[in-house]
């Protein structure tokens, strides 16, 4: 939605995008340790999260954690 300020869990994919705009401005700045183009930690912040995403699955299907209820 147009008046929201922050996106919703559901929406995985702009994740990986804020995550690397922060990491290259804060390379640009002199405050990362990393310095990568902001392809390169776009790269990096997608498989991070999906890694963590299937893991979440995962334990979800094999009954280790319970499912969040809907609101």
């Amino acid at each position: 939605l147009p008046n929201e300020v922050i996106p919703a869990m559901t929406d995985w994919g702009l994740y990986p995008e804020v995550a690397a705009s922060v990491a290259y401005a804060s390379s640009e700045k002199g405050y990362a340790r990393k310095h990568e183009s902001k392809a390169k930690f776009l790269q990096i912040a997608t498989e991070i999260i999906e890694h963590n995403r299937k893991a979440y699955r995962t334990l979800l299907d094999n009954g280790s954690i319970a499912k969040l209820p809907e609101d």
